[in-house]
């Protein structure tokens, strides 16, 4: 139910909280990534934060960051396969930061990639699992609202997905 709420203020323009002003997106996602700790450890999934040694200050709402990587790294340990990774990978593009949140789970197949950021969109193999399907229409609500762009593409290895998300 809160998804859904968060989810409908997003979408309707309203912040899901006025709290923006300039974070230090290293310190917000490490924190985030750290949280979910215990998660990838009952998962037997191993999780990396990479980052350079710098700050990387942003203009944005704290909540919307967290809400934002909190669903993707989550998503990556519930779907990935025991003794598999994920990284969190942070770094600099052109002067701007961007977020790449890797896995060498099962993947989405191309076809299924624009779907699984509607709601309640599920893939058929992830039918028996928790979830609402609404974790990922929230990243993107959340991303445009903090006018990030956000992608989905194999990853970089023989499998799994990687989902990035570049700041303005």
């Amino acid at each position: 139910m809160i998804q859904l709420l968060k989810l409908a203020r997003a979408d309707s323009g309203q912040s899901v909280d006025n709290d923006s002003g300039e974070i230090d997106l290293r310190e917000v996602i490490q924190d985030i990534a750290s949280k979910h700790v215990p998660q990838a450890l009952e998962a037997s999934v191993d999780l990396h934060f990479e980052a350079e040694q710098k700050r990387f200050p942003a203009m944005a709402n704290p909540i919307m960051i967290s809400e934002i990587f909190a669903n993707l790294i989550d998503n990556a340990i519930r779907y990935n396969d025991a003794g598999g990774s994920v990284v969190v990978r942070l770094f600099d593009h052109d002067g701007k930061p961007v977020v790449d949140v890797e896995d060498d789970g099962p993947g989405i197949p191309d076809a299924e990639h624009d779907k699984v950021f509607t709601r309640f969109y599920r893939l058929n193999r992830d039918q028996s699992r928790v979830g609402s399907g609404l974790g990922l229409a929230i990243v993107r609500s959340f991303a445009a609202s903090l006018n990030a762009d956000i992608e989905m593409s194999k990853a970089s290895g023989p499998r799994g997905l990687r989902v990035r998300i570049a700041f303005a």
